[in-house]
């Protein structure tokens, strides 16, 4: 197995990938435990119920507002898939490359509308801490009283979720940058296949798809933008104004401890997801490339290269199935806005 830019020998090779299985073993532990211990903080909980005063109902109310702000997140997200795939052809050219980049394209708008400031009646809705309705030509506005208490991402989820998008990120860009150095040129010098070579230098078998440079530069870049806006939306709605007379601090709490989970989650599934993706293609080329697209029997002398690939995918299921968690976890934050609100006092 040669390497794009002569870095690796087959056995620095396999001996890199058993250290990313391996970091992929502890990435995934550490995970499961942030997961664990996430509830175990009472104030980080997401309240099971929560009355909303009479005044803050309607369409400027915290709890209206931050649907609002979700629904049209995932709109421009849905948005994004949507044109990605009514765009006659445009998904599959560049040999799969546009439809790589669609889900994390849709992923960073969600998070870019997330992190938007909060104006109009956003932003009037949260300083007040109650419904604006319609006021009166000579009503004397309120004033603005700012809150003299410091309001920071991890003061609404653990600091070992809100490092999930960060670590997961980390062990995705360490995937492509790997696979990169291990892809072989194609007829085009894209490196999107890898090939089998003997002692001599003979190319035997070529195999592809593979996450090589031609498809890990663009995620790597996604990945990079996805990580950045998730960390900017994180922080808008820890910083996003709230009451200053303290009576919706449940409301309050509420929203920003579900949209928190809801961005920190949804990130960490959709980069979950293309680390599957790697680990999938890269193993199934690896399978191919060592049995001969299946020409050669399991016995065969190079059989290590079909067993690694087996072990890779593998691998990207579990990731796989992982990244469903994720996802399931993002849509119960979300939820919580409607189901965590009592339903009498909302209207």
């Amino acid at each position: 197995m040669s390497a794009m830019f002569g870095l690796f020998s087959i056995a620095a090779a396999l001996a890199v990938w058993v250290a990313l299985i391996a970091l992929t073993a502890v990435t995934v532990a550490l995970a499961v435990f942030a997961l664990s211990v996430m509830h175990r903080r009472p104030e980080l909980a997401v309240p099971r119920r929560v009355a909303v005063p009479a005044g803050d109902t309607g369409a400027t109310g915290p709890v209206a507002l931050a649907r609002r702000r979700l629904l049209t997140a995932c709109t421009a997200g849905l948005s994004v898939l949507l044109v990605g795939f009514a765009a006659d052809g445009w998904r599959f050219r560049w040999y799969g490359l546009a439809l790589a980049l669609l889900p994390g394209l849709a992923a960073c708008a969600v998070m870019l509308v997330t992190a938007l400031p909060f104006r109009g009646r956003d932003r009037a809705g949260h300083e007040d801490g109650e419904s604006q309705g319609e006021r009166a030509p000579s009503e004397t506005p309120r004033v603005r009283v700012a809150s003299l208490r410091p309001r920071r991402p991890w003061l609404y989820a653990r600091g070992s979720v809100l490092m999930q998008p960060i670590l997961i990120a980390s062990l995705l860009i360490v995937y492509l940058v790997f696979t990169s150095c291990m892809a072989t040129p194609d007829g085009e010098s894209a490196g999107r296949s890898i090939s089998l070579t003997d002692p001599s230098g003979e190319v035997r078998t070529t195999a592809g798809p593979y996450p090589g440079v031609y498809y890990a530069a663009p995620l790597i870049v996604v990945t990079v933008a996805l990580a950045a806006l998730t960390c900017l939306a994180l922080r808008r709605i820890a910083l996003a104004p709230a009451s200053a007379d303290g009576r919706n601090d449940a409301v309050d709490r509420l929203w920003r401890i579900a949209l928190t989970r809801f961005a920190t989650f949804l990130s960490c599934g959709f980069m979950l997801c293309y680390a599957s993706g790697v680990m999938l293609f890269a193993g199934n080329a690896t399978r191919l490339v060592g049995t001969n697209f299946g020409a050669l029997p399991p016995s065969y002398a190079d059989d290590v290269y079909p067993t690694l690939g087996a072990v890779q995918i593998g691998v990207g299921l579990g990731l796989l199935l992982f990244a469903v968690l994720y996802g399931l976890l993002a849509v119960a934050a979300a939820v919580k806005l409607w189901t965590g609100v009592t339903e009498d006092d909302a209207r």
